[in-house]
Order: structure tokens, then sequence, then C-alpha cells
């Protein structure tokens, strides 16, 4: 894995995806492009490394949670969601 690339860059293609769902989380969350995947009790939260919005969001859709949210990374987390992957 590529750890060096500019700050701006990471901070475009990284994104961190929160998920609330109304009765829990589903068993399997395997959503393809996501290097970090946390579930907690009714939310699940995804960090992706490239995140393309239309591929992205289609595949967290299709898992049906109540509410989404987008999160851009600060340097810190870009630096230990790479590292950890």
């Amino acid at each position: 894995m590529d750890l060096v690339a500019p700050l701006e860059q990471l901070q475009k293609q990284m994104k961190r995806v929160r998920m609330v769902f109304e009765s829990g989380t589903p068993e399997s969350l395997n959503i393809e492009g996501s290097i970090e995947t946390k579930l907690n009790g009714r939310e699940a939260v995804a960090t992706f490394n490239n995140f393309d919005e239309q591929e992205s969001l289609s595949q967290v859709n299709a898992l049906k949670p109540s509410h989404i949210t987008i999160e851009d990374l600060s340097l810190e987390d870009i630096f230990v969601a790479r590292f950890n992957a």
C-alpha cells in the first residue's frame, strides 16, 4: 500500500461512513472498498481508502440503513486507518 500521497488527495478519497440501522447491524457487513468496519449495537462505521460516491453509496444503501453520514477524516485518522489496513 502506498502511504505517500498529497494530503488533499488523501482527504478527498478517504471517507468514513456511519450507518444506523433500526434493529441492529446486519450479521455480515462486507462493503467492497472498505478498509475497516466497526460494529456497535445499531451503528456500523466503514472507512474507505478510495471512496467513490456512486459505487460506495450504492453498496451502503443496499444494506438498508435508516441513516447514513459521510465524514471527512482528519490527518491523524487517515494515518491510523492506512497504517492499520
